[in-house]
């Protein structure tokens, strides 16, 4: 087996937003934990003065770990998280009792943590970042 066929794969199913399937299993040396970096292969770019070819630009979708193998597929879920800062509301209520006036409350959630989607389309490549 190839470092090449061990380390890059390409994406033969997207079940939803957040997991993509590779066309790599245990047969290839795939295990659960591994990850990988999801991408799409963009345009050829040239250097402005040499115009010598730079490459293909490699698009990222995102980073993605091994979360169940089979012989010949293995499927990845999103492990890039977005942190939102918290909010604070304030509330303010009439006691009912004139002294007491407004009655002031104040809420405050801490930050939430929301995966972020991988974007991923069937064509798309990955490639071996960490191994379990």
């Amino acid at each position: 087996m190839t470092d090449k066929t061990k380390n890059r794969a390409t994406v033969s199913h997207v079940p939803d937003d957040y997991r993509a399937v590779i066309n790599r299993g245990s047969l290839h040396g795939v295990k659960a934990g591994d990850v990988y970096l999801i991408y799409s292969i963009g345009p050829e770019l040239f250097d402005p003065d040499t115009n010598e070819s730079l490459g293909r630009l490699e698009e990222v979708r995102g980073r993605a770990k091994v979360t169940h193998v089979q012989e010949k597929i293995a499927t990845l879920r999103s492990i890039e998280f977005e942190e939102t800062h918290g909010s604070r509301k304030i509330i303010r209520r009439d006691s009912g009792i004139a002294m007491f006036g407004q009655q002031r409350e104040e809420i405050e959630e801490g930050a939430k943590r929301v995966n972020l989607s991988l974007d991923a389309e069937v064509g798309d490549q990955a490639k071996l970042l960490s191994s379990a």
